[in-house]
């Protein structure tokens, strides 16, 4: 993984590529992956196949230091809206039984 560039995580997009995931995964094609994010107040987290990849907290000193440098610097509300619409993306990546449910 190069510094300064988003963590493919298995197809995956880590934290918008702002955190690093506590451990590569290096992507298997052809392999469906059961991918869960969690979203409980400010606290983030991935998880991947039943491990958690990385957890982290919005709007706190780091992460609006990491959005600033980024692609979504231009985006004032970037994580802060709190409904709305989801974007699923990824080159190469299929999606499939997505549930979206409030907890």
């Amino acid at each position: 993984m190069k510094a300064g560039r988003p963590a493919l995580c298995a197809g995956l997009f880590i934290g918008c590529g702002l955190v690093a995931p506590r451990r590569p995964l290096a992507p298997q094609f052809g392999v469906w992956y059961e991918a869960r994010i969690l979203v409980c107040g400010q606290q983030v987290e991935y998880w991947i196949n039943g491990e958690m990849i990385v957890a982290y907290t919005l709007d706190t000193p780091a992460w609006r230091e990491a959005v600033a440098t980024s692609r979504y610097r231009n985006f004032p509300d970037f994580s802060r809206v709190r409904s709305g619409r989801i974007v699923l993306s990824g080159d190469g990546v299929f999606f499939r039984h997505i549930r979206i449910r409030p907890l």
